[in-house]
C-alpha cells in the first residue's frame, strides 16, 4: 500500500469487514490507514460502482455472506455530523471569567 491508500481490494475487504461489524479503527489499524480514506471509499469519493446493491463489494459480500447479506445497508455512507456554531451570547459568557 503506498502513501496511505486502499487499492481496490482493500477496499473491498475493508467494506466488507465493516458490514460483518469490525469497528473502524480495527479496519483502520489492519490497512494502516487513516479513517479519512475509508469514509471516501463509503461515500463513494473512490472506487466508484463498489457501493450500492449493484456494487461489486456487495455483489462480493452477497456471496460469500448471504444470510447476513439481507440485514446489509450497503448504501453510500452519508455524512450525519453537525458543525455548531457559538452564538454572540454563548461568547459573552467568556468575560465572565
Amino acid at each position: 500500500m503506498s502513501e496511505g491508500r486502499l487499492t481496490r481490494e482493500e477496499a473491498i475487504e475493508a467494506t466488507h469487514m465493516r458490514w460483518l461489524g469490525t469497528k473502524v479503527r480495527e479496519i483502520c489499524a489492519k490497512f494502516d490507514v487513516d479513517p479519512r480514506r475509508l469514509y471516501e471509499v463509503w461515500g463513494g469519493e473512490r472506487f466508484s460502482g463498489l457501493m450500492g446493491v449493484e456494487g461489486e463489494a456487495y455483489r462480493r459480500f452477497a456471496v460469500l455472506y448471504p444470510d447476513e447479506a439481507k440485514g446489509v445497508d450497503p448504501s453510500l455512507h452519508i455524512e450525519t455530523r453537525t458543525v455548531t456554531k457559538r452564538t454572540v451570547e454563548e461568547e459573552k459568557q467568556k468575560e465572565l471569567f
